[in-house]
């Protein structure tokens, strides 16, 4: 059996107090968890205790909250600062409950109330505390790792799309111009595989493009600032104006609120909502509404349409990257559309998603918090 050394500091001004602490994990000692063993330094003071810490590590800080000539707040700030690297277990009083409650909420593992603690229940806090410590550590790192592994794979596909622009242009436009150029002496059959050979190449292109702006959304994206929605709406409905008048489209809004947002990505986030209820109509004419409503601490904002609706037990596709439930000839697209859309809306801390029968129309929901938050990148 692997037997583990675990070096205790124990701050602590009551020598009373302090001997029975050392009294009950010696008695206990072997009994509760026999693969470790503890060795006790005792401090009495603050000063004495981080200048041990400076000196050499220890594994656990066992500590009294109560220590005379010390504030609360100082020792909340060692408890704080201490537990960023080391387990730390707060030591209080029936009476003082409430300064273990601010412990824990500046990073102590546990409390132990005086004259309630036993050596097992001390022994047992201190494993839990050190097990605890190392599991918040590994979750740190695999955050740390997904964060990183995240982050290098926008790059490449960023990179990587953007590398397979310039000669998948150039193999499209060589073959149309072979196509003009030899519009007399090709066959039916060649010219067929040509065009689509042709037409393959520009999905490809449109697929690029859109993995790009994907992989920008976070890489590329701007600072957030106070973003009026109405004045996106009419950006939106400018760059809409086109397919709008097409399909005769008619896009309503009620008065929309102020965000903090990055104001391009929520211009662009419209674009994908509104053009997809436009291009996926029924034979009605499209009728799309978008409103707001408060819930909370955020905004909850919808897009009506009256369009030919979604089977719901699509859902989980219809978030993902290159997503379609529909073929090219019945739907243009790449089907990144939404997807980009759920990458706009959680970055800025937010969630969508979708409410629809068939043949009665969808309404997409999104929301945004009404405070400023850090960007999630």
């Amino acid at each position: 059996m692997r037997i583990d050394f675990v070096h205790i500091l124990l701050i602590e001004d009551n020598a009373e107090d302090a001997g029975l602490f050392i009294q009950l994990m010696k008695n206990n000692q072997y009994r509760t968890y026999p693969e470790f063993r503890y060795t006790i330094e005792t401090v009495a003071t603050m000063e004495e205790s981080l200048k041990l810490m400076n000196e050499r590590g220890v594994d656990v800080v066992v500590v009294d909250l109560l220590l005379p000539n010390t504030s609360p707040n100082e020792i909340l700030d060692l408890v704080e600062r201490a537990s960023t690297k080391t387990p730390v277990i707060a030591l209080t009083t029936d009476d003082q409950i409430e300064s273990a409650t601010s412990a824990i909420e500046h990073g102590a593992q546990d409390y132990l109330v005086k004259n309630r603690a036993s050596g097992d229940v001390i022994e047992r806090a201190i494993r839990y505390g050190i097990e605890r410590k190392k599991l918040m550590e590994e979750q740190r790192c695999i955050k740390e790792d997904l964060i990183r592994s995240n982050r290098e794979l926008q790059q490449f596909a960023y990179s990587a799309s953007h590398d397979l622009r310039e000669p998948l242009r150039m193999v499209v436009s060589y073959l149309t111009l072979l196509e003009k150029r030899n519009a007399d002496t090709l066959d039916e059959k060649s010219k067929e595989y040509l065009s689509f050979a042709v037409d393959g190449g520009k999905r490809m292109q449109a697929m690029i493009n859109d993995l790009l702006a994907y992989s920008r959304v976070g890489t590329q994206g701007e600072v957030f600032v106070r973003v009026d929605m109405n004045d996106a709406m009419v950006t939106t409905l400018r760059d809409l104006r086109a397919s709008i008048e097409e399909s005769g489209a008619s896009v309503t809004s009620d008065p929309l609120p102020s965000v903090m947002a990055d104001q391009n990505q929520m211009v662009l986030l419209l674009v994908n909502l509104i053009s997809n209820a436009i291009k996926y109509r029924g034979e009605e004419a499209p009728l799309v509404h978008i409103s707001v409503r408060e819930d909370g601490d955020e905004w909850v904002f919808s897009v009506r349409d009256n369009g030919i609706g979604i089977d719901p037990r699509y859902e989980a596709r219809l978030f993902k990257m290159f997503q379609r439930l529909h073929t090219p000839q019945e739907y243009g697209g790449t089907g990144m559309g939404l997807a980009l859309s759920r990458r706009i809306v959680e970055r800025h801390g937010g969630r969508i998603w979708f409410e629809s029968e068939v043949g009665k129309g969808s309404i997409f929901y999104f929301t945004i918090p009404q405070l400023a938050q850090s960007c999630h990148c």
